[in-house]
């Protein structure tokens, strides 16, 4: 499921959207139109917008209006990719980066799809690995 990449791997959200978002304690960002992916966050992130940096947290208004916003916007993933140390970078297309850099950070991201099951699987990371 995962593609190395130089020194990351690429999880295979380039060119998705979020599709929805749930929040129940944690926040899950939902991808796809034709297979569902999802991406869970558990931890404090980094975001970098407009110029304005900031570390939020999953449970905040402020990191829930910020996937609201890029979910309104239509906005794409352009890049997303994670290292062997847990670490979890997004780039959407509109240049909003968001990074969750450990180590008590933690996240999952998992990939369903009916229309080609091989492709389908769970990677977490966080506190200092990558587990797929």
């Amino acid at each position: 499921m995962l593609k190395p990449k130089g020194r990351y791997y690429e999880l295979p959200l380039a060119g998705s959207k979020i599709r929805s978002i749930v929040y129940n304690g944690a926040l899950r960002l939902i991808f796809g139109e034709f297979e569902e992916s999802y991406l869970n966050l558990l931890g404090r992130f980094e975001v970098k917008r407009h110029g304005y940096a900031a570390f939020l947290l999953p449970k905040s208004k402020e990191g829930l209006l910020l996937f609201f916003d890029l979910l309104n916007a239509e906005v794409a993933v352009q890049e997303a990719r994670a290292d062997k140390e847990g670490r979890l970078f997004l780039t959407f297309a509109d240049k909003t980066e968001v990074m969750i850099a450990g180590p008590d950070e933690y996240w999952d991201f998992t990939r369903h799809s009916s229309q080609a099951p091989s492709a389908n699987g769970s990677v977490s990371g966080g506190l200092g690995y990558l587990d797929f």
